[in-house]
């Protein structure tokens, strides 16, 4: 079960990813692949930049920092699930 209640409403497809997965061409794999380790690795600076300036920020200002830190926690979550999947598809076609 996952940790986070709402995360089925995170989980959308980018614009033909659901085609690639329709039509199942292998070529498509390496594609999505590399389109979500960028967006994974994007999404994890951010969060490092959170994390370094969230206790600069003035004491009324964050709780917006922290809502911040959640939704980007949560779409990064997303965006993991998602590489994930393309993984093991690329694994699962190897055997």
């Amino acid at each position: 079960m996952d940790a986070d209640p709402v995360a089925h409403e995170y989980d959308t497809l980018l614009p033909g990813e659901a085609l690639s997965i329709k039509e199942g061409d292998p070529r498509d794999i390496d594609h999505w692949i590399k389109v979500y380790s960028e967006l994974v690795a994007f999404k994890e600076k951010i969060l490092d930049e959170i994390g370094t300036q969230r206790d600069k920020v003035q004491a009324e200002g964050r709780l917006e920092v922290q809502h911040d830190d959640i939704i980007f926690r949560r779409e990064f979550a997303r965006l993991k699930r998602r590489l994930d999947y393309w993984r093991n598809e690329k694994e699962t076609r190897k055997s």
